[in-house]
């Protein structure tokens, strides 16, 4: 999934990580701490994913951003959330880049906000973590999926999968769909984000 992680690393490279983590961020944090119960029940979010900082990154950054969302969505669903951009909360996935002699040092910022009609929004659970790869092995899809391992750790522990049983409503509606010869819906949307302020965003669709 990701490149080797350096225990070595390069002295130009130093600096820039410096400027990607909050001061006292070792590996991986989560904080508030113990709150992961807050996440029960959750069952929809709207998923944010975007790159804030970029430094002397040698690619093309919209590029990068459209499949960081693309790739936190896909994967966030895979999982057994549903993305909803009417979801009365925000899951924000913030990537901070940097490349130097040919290493990438990106740190990733898990936020979950609780939605709120007059005020700032709550944060709820939080967690992150620090990661460098060889550059050619880095990509959007590596760089989000800390992100969707990150969500998921904590979120099936609040919201187990119901074992399968072969008697289940499911497998009797896919039967009748086959037999109907219908074709599952799915859905292909997706939105472009810009983000505004702490703990809101604005979304642009085309």
């Amino acid at each position: 999934m990701l490149g080797k992680r350096y225990s070595i690393i390069a002295p130009a490279l130093l600096g820039c990580i410096a400027l990607l983590v909050p001061s006292g961020l070792s590996g991986q944090a989560v904080f508030p701490e113990m709150n992961g119960a807050s996440l029960t029940g959750i069952a929809a979010v709207d998923a944010i994913a975007i790159s804030v900082t970029w430094l002397d990154m040698d690619r093309d950054r919209s590029n990068f951003d459209q499949n960081l969302q693309a790739t936190f969505e896909l994967g966030l669903r895979r999982d057994g959330v549903r993305v909803e951009k009417n979801a009365p909360n925000y899951l924000f996935c913030e990537i901070k880049v940097a490349q130097s002699d040919g290493l990438t040092a990106y740190s990733w910022d898990l936020n979950y906000y609780e939605y709120v009609s007059d005020g700032v929004y709550p944060l709820l659970w939080s967690t992150g973590g620090i990661v460098t790869v060889g550059s050619s092995n880095f990509d959007a899809e590596a760089a989000v999926e800390e992100c969707v391992d990150g969500f998921a750790s904590e979120w099936l522990k609040w919201n187990p999968r119901q074992p399968y049983s072969p008697g289940s409503g499911i497998s009797t509606c896919r039967s009748r769909a086959r037999a109907s010869s219908m074709i599952p819906w799915s859905s292909s949307l997706r939105f472009d984000v810009k983000p505004d302020n702490l703990g809101t965003s604005k979304r642009i669709t085309s």
